[in-house]
């Protein structure tokens, strides 16, 4: 039964989750329940009016007085950087020691570490080498362990498609600090890993590694030979730029709003080549993911943020896609727009407060990170003219855009 952009809530919550059909139907997943503790959102909004289909990973938990967890991702995923600083004979340990980590804690690939602090690390081992493009080197001691049993139940999948809607819906077991984005357009698939807030220290080190690990992801899935289209990268471009060509084996786009893999959406209805299908009910249990209404997690990353954090969250990859708004939020978390500004303001907050607050971080995020104009920022953060952002982000930063870029504040977060 195909879902329809008219149906009714009910109704969409009726429909038989199951193995995606060979059509768009594929990515459309039906509604769950309202605060279902693991879901994708497929936009149905966006697919009305853009014509294409967007998933993401979230959790959305009915409980708004708990502490945030926000943040904190497994150490597995930082744990590649090892590899490449000692092929590089580079000390670890002042670079750990400088970003308020331990070795032992950070060796322990169970183990939570802040998202902040790993980007932090990243950069520093990026100083220490002095090699602009370690998050590749890094990525290259990959292995199926980095992302743990949520990995292994991505391999256990049947194809393409299933593995990669695995991973998304699985992603935030283990990952709080940024959102996995499965973006089908044009008949072009965008993979991409959106990191949450603005980072002081900077991500262009840890895009690197995430994507790498993607490509790992997708060749595990695909076969050794597998290349992506392209790959956009949402940072400056590098000294050697042609060292990530030789890496991804593709065009390499820089200065991009997100960072993402770009492949044929027909490679999503591959079988995958590495198939441990008779492991995937053992691999689940194995991994602490839970079943429907059993939050319990296996990486211990802290409590689940406020329904406030995970809206801001959720409008940063909205953002990424230019399709941001209060209707579009309510719809891809699965309440109604009145119920979504209810809890909002029961804490103390308003939807376009959260915007505004999205739209500052990603604004400061483009640009340190990116040598995008002035104007290209202002429509990637939402704004119809470039006088608008030049003077909300005045407002809040105290200077216009193109100063801060010149001269950011020191620590500003």
């Amino acid at each position: 039964m195909p879902m329809t952009p008219c149906m009714r809530r009910s109704e969409r919550a009726g429909i038989r989750r199951g193995s995606p059909p060979p059509d768009r139907a594929t990515w459309r997943h039906a509604r769950r329940p309202a605060f279902a503790f693991c879901d994708i959102r497929c936009a149905d909004t966006l697919s009305r009016r853009t014509g294409h289909c967007t998933m993401f990973g979230t959790y959305i938990l009915s409980h708004t007085e708990m502490n945030p967890g926000e943040g904190m991702i497994r150490a597995g995923q930082v744990m590649p950087a090892f590899g490449a600083l000692g092929e590089l004979g580079v000390d670890a340990a002042p670079l750990l020691a400088g970003c308020g980590l331990v070795r032992p804690q950070i060796e322990d690939p169970e183990s939570a570490v802040s998202l902040a602090a790993a980007c932090r690390f990243m950069t520093m081992c990026v100083e220490a080498t002095g090699c602009a493009h370690f998050g590749l080197l890094a990525a290259r001691h990959t292995s199926p362990a980095t992302l743990g049993k949520v990995g292994q139940l991505m391999l256990a999948q049947g194809d393409v498609g299933s593995a990669v809607c695995s991973l998304i819906r699985n992603l935030h077991f283990t990952d709080r600090g940024a959102v996995p984005l499965l973006d089908l357009r044009d008949g072009h698939t965008h993979l991409g890993y959106v990191i949450s807030g603005y980072h002081p220290w900077g991500t262009a080190a840890a895009l690197d590694l995430a994507i790498g690990i993607g490509l790992y992801l997708m060749r595990e899935l695909c076969g050794p030979r597998w290349r992506p289209g392209e790959i956009w990268l949402a940072h400056c471009s590098p000294p050697d730029p042609q060292a990530y060509e030789d890496f991804f084996g593709c065009p390499v786009r820089f200065n991009m709003p997100y960072s993402a893999l770009l492949f044929p959406e027909a490679d999503l209805q591959l079988r995958v080549t590495r198939n441990e299908r008779g492991t995937a009910r053992k691999t689940r249990e194995g991994c602490g993911i839970p079943k429907a209404g059993e939050p319990e997690l296996h990486v211990d990353l802290g409590p689940a943020p406020p329904f406030a954090l995970q809206v801001k969250r959720l409008l940063r990859v909205l953002l990424a896609i230019r399709c941001c708004s209060a209707p579009e939020a309510a719809d891809l978390m699965n309440v109604h727009p009145r119920t979504l500004n209810r809890r909002l303001a029961e804490a103390g907050l308003t939807f376009r407060r959260l915007a505004d607050d999205a739209r500052f971080d990603y604004a400061r995020t483009l640009l340190h990170e990116t040598e995008m104009s002035l104007t290209q920022i202002a429509t990637a953060v939402g704004y119809a003219d470039p006088s608008t952002f030049n003077r909300r982000f005045m407002k809040r930063a105290g200077l216009p855009p193109g100063r801060w870029r010149n001269d950011p504040p020191t620590g500003a977060i």
